[in-house]
């Protein structure tokens, strides 16, 4: 069940301790503030909290091709927008399905590896690299043949933002998260209550600390 926008911008604007006229809501950056703290929560939350901005596209093997698009709107036009990584799964014979869930990918870090990518992987423990643009991604060993669907890249998606028509598509269980952060930031605009910012700032930091994933030593 999405969050409401009205419900959300409501609690924004009791914090700020303003009358929430239209003229405020734009005045503050209500929605947009909203917006940043979702697109926060994407990109830090653990996964499992995330469940209904995960979605997958389908990546079609070229002969003697290494490097493939991230998604985009322009060549995966059924496909939301990448924002964040989750897992590859990779079959170099058949294609990936239901069925056939194939090989998962390795991840390639270059900070952790002495091998170079090109020297690694095999079609039954495949490695791919994001450390290239942030647009395209490779895979290794290189696909020798055409093969649709030989790929399916599991991943976050760029939800659509926070507005006077959109409600947030995120779990019901950041809705404290959204309202705090939004919050913080509303209050600096034109440096208007510094101390709700840093108050609710603090709020957000141990909200935010809920769902962030344990970092690796």
């Amino acid at each position: 069940m999405a969050i409401g926008r009205v419900k959300l911008s409501d609690a924004v604007i009791a914090n700020l301790e303003i009358d929430g006229a239209t003229a405020d809501l734009a005045r503050y950056q209500v929605y947009e503030n909203l917006s940043k703290a979702q697109l926060s929560i994407l990109n830090s939350a653990k996964v499992e909290f995330l469940h209904k901005a995960i979605t997958k596209a389908e990546i079609a093997w070229a002969a003697n091709t290494a490097l493939y698009l991230l998604p985009n709107g322009s060549l995966y036009s059924s496909a939301p927008l990448f924002l964040r990584f989750i897992r590859l799964h990779v079959d170099y014979v058949n294609a990936v399905s239901a069925s056939n869930q194939g090989r998962i990918a390795t991840e390639y870090k270059t900070a952790k590896r002495i091998i170079p990518f090109d020297s690694i992987g095999s079609t039954r423990f495949p490695y791919f690299n994001l450390e290239f643009d942030g647009l395209n991604f490779y895979i290794n060993p290189t696909p020798t043949d055409l093969l649709a669907s030989g790929g399916w890249l599991i991943y976050i998606q760029r939800i659509p933002d926070i507005d006077s028509s959109t409600d947030s598509e995120l779990d019901e269980r950041f809705e404290n998260l959204l309202v705090y952060e939004a919050t913080s930031l509303s209050a600096l605009v034109d440096n208007y209550r510094p101390e709700i910012s840093k108050e609710f700032a603090v709020k957000a930091d141990n909200e935010r600390n809920k769902f962030l994933p344990t970092v690796e030593k």
